[in-house]
């Protein structure tokens, strides 16, 4: 099922569910967006990185790769040794 059924789906269930129900879901989405915000590391400049930011380095660095923006090994050593 794509994200936008499910985005659908839910939006018609908060509708008739439980208060209750709502305000458990509520909490559950607040506690991942604040881990989303947690620091797992540092970039190479010192700088904090988040999860959000490791995952849009990841995609990001994934799609150069496919749109064939990369250096090749010689390229790279060759920078490296400059």
């Amino acid at each position: 099922m794509s994200a936008l059924l499910i985005r659908k789906e839910l939006h018609e269930m908060i509708d008739v569910v439980d208060d209750r129900l709502v305000a458990a879901v509520y909490v559950m989405l607040q506690s991942l967006i604040q881990e989303d915000g947690a620091v797992v590391g540092k970039t190479t400049n010192g700088e904090a990185l988040t999860k959000v930011g490791f995952i849009a380095r990841v995609r990001e660095g994934y799609a150069d790769g496919k749109g064939g923006n990369v250096k090749s090994s010689e390229a790279l050593l060759a920078e490296i040794e400059s």
